[in-house]
């Protein structure tokens, strides 16, 4: 009886050690995977950090030396200024001249003309006066000279300041108030269909040749027609005159969006051929690259869109980095956070194996 209570206290004492030997084990084997896991981050994050994914950028002042060797790259592009002057000279050329429409212009111009046959009209009832017949017979039947028509004519472009043909102006009176009326009218509304489309200094005679046109379209009476017509291109003025100030503007704005002409010297670059192979090539083009997308693809863009490119893909490494550094804290402070417990297990370990050791 006492040898099966000794053979089942032995038997329990072994089990306790065996146990105890598992629990070491796992324990160890705990705090080992967790160091582990830390110094293989720490070392990734290290490695990271310590590689120089962007070209350094120096700021120098005029003047100053650096204290380091700068090797500037192959291809050394610079803004050709003869190139870029003569593509802004060439934009200012392009911009055509703004004009306005002054309709002041054609408002002063009808008025011009109601004034001359105003004047006709004041003149012809003073040729009159002297008459006690009140028709124009007697104007007709050459009661007056053509001497007296012209001198009187002279006056009315003395007076209003003008240089009308005096023989046109004699002629008109011997015409009836009812047709000098119609003669006025037709005037005026060949003038502004004209002059609302817009005459240019440079244009004024053709814009003439128009009008001879237009009155004699209007006109159903030859000779109303040559009186007209007569007066009308006197009278015609321009109605576009130009807007410098918009203009300018214009021209300035296209001039600030012509892009600087870029020029590139040095050329020669060598070509990977694998294995660490290169050979020795000339860079004939620069405004077409080959991006890889990934998985085989590669597309031909511009080298505004591959600079997009490169600098899209320097934010994702750049966010990349803030991921793994928030990682890296959230790990040093987990590894903070279970330092006393893992200190403590290995301490209990410890204990628990020099027990039986004693016993």
């Amino acid at each position: 009886m006492k040898i099966y209570e000794k053979l089942k206290k032995q038997k329990s004492k072994d089990k306790v050690i065996e146990k105890n030997n598992h629990k070491k084990k796992w324990i160890h084997k705990l705090s080992f995977q967790k160091i582990a896991i830390f110094f293989l981050t720490l070392i990734t994050i290290t490695l990271l950090l310590s590689i120089n994914f962007f070209t350094d950028k120096i700021f120098l002042k005029e003047g100053q030396i650096y204290s380091k060797d700068i090797l500037s790259p192959r291809i050394i592009e610079f803004t050709d200024e003869e190139a870029t002057k003569i593509a802004k000279e060439a934009a200012a050329k392009s911009v055509k001249e703004i004009y306005d429409l002054n309709l002041v212009s054609i408002e002063n111009v009808e008025k011009k003309v109601d004034d001359i046959f105003l004047k006709i009209k004041e003149h012809k009832q003073i040729l009159l006066e002297p008459s006690d017949v009140l028709s124009v017979d007697n104007v007709n039947n050459k009661t007056l000279s053509d001497i007296d028509f012209k001198e009187v004519a002279k006056v009315i472009n003395e007076s209003l300041r003008l240089n009308i043909n005096e023989k046109i102006i004699a002629n008109c009176f011997r015409l009836d108030d009812l047709t000098l009326e119609k003669i006025n009218r037709d005037i005026k509304n060949s003038i502004r269909k004209i002059m609302e489309q817009g005459i240019k200094e440079s244009d004024l005679e053709n814009a003439k040749k128009q009008l001879l046109r237009e009155v004699s379209d209007i006109s159903i009476d030859h000779y109303d027609a040559l009186i007209a017509s007569e007066i009308g291109t006197a009278l015609l003025r321009p109605s576009l005159f130009l807007n410098i100030q918009e203009t300018e503007r214009k021209r300035q704005e296209v001039i600030s969006s012509v892009e600087e002409v870029k020029k590139s010297k040095g050329q020669e670059i060598f070509l990977p051929l694998g294995s660490n192979v290169h050979v020795p090539g000339t860079l004939k083009k620069i405004n077409k690259m080959i991006v890889e997308l990934g998985a085989n693809i590669a597309i031909e863009t511009t080298s505004e869109k591959t600079k997009d490119i490169l600098e899209g893909r320097k934010k994702e490494l750049e966010n990349g980095l803030k991921v793994v550094e928030n990682e890296m804290m959230v790990l040093n402070n987990e590894l903070m956070r279970l330092r006393p417990e893992i200190q403590t297990l290995l301490e209990k370990a410890r204990s628990q194996t020099t027990e039986p050791e004693a016993g």
